[in-house]
């Protein structure tokens, strides 16, 4: 009896051992399973955050992109205003040009007809002279 006895107490000893390790195990297995909630949770914590930086970062690179191409668009509509600017300034220039000749041409002709009138004064004054001569002669003449 004290054979089966003991061993009945051996049973219970080492069914108790087993619910004590058993025990230990949950209890271990609980702790690594809050560990790694908590490791999980940091993580997320870290990839929102990531993503939220990634996500600003596409944000500032859009509007630079944007701001970039609006400079860009600026400069060319400068660069277009500018060459506009230059080929009406040319244009005012060829004008000027060409009102310079025609000024030029007019001084000339009235410089021309300046000329011609004073060549027609001349003849016309030779000319009256010549007949004040003549009349002068027959005068003369008539007196003889």
């Amino acid at each position: 009896g004290i054979n089966a006895e003991y061993m009945g107490t051996q049973q219970e000893v080492w069914e108790q051992t087993v619910r004590q390790e058993m025990e230990l195990l949950r209890s271990t297995l609980k702790e690594q399973q809050l560990k790694a909630n908590e490791t999980e949770r940091s993580l997320r914590a870290e990839l929102e955050k990531l993503e939220q930086e990634r996500l600003e970062w596409l944000r500032k690179n859009h509007v630079m992109e944007v701001e970039m191409a609006s400079s860009a668009d600026q400069l060319l509509s400068a660069v277009s205003r500018e060459e506009k600017l230059r080929e009406e300034y040319n244009q005012q220039q060829q004008a000027i040009l060409q009102l310079q000749i025609k000024a030029s041409e007019l001084t000339q002709d009235l410089q021309d007809m300046h000329q011609q009138s004073n060549q027609q004064i001349i003849a016309m004054e030779s000319e009256l002279e010549g007949l004040i001569n003549k009349k002068k002669k027959k005068k003369k003449k008539k007196k003889k």
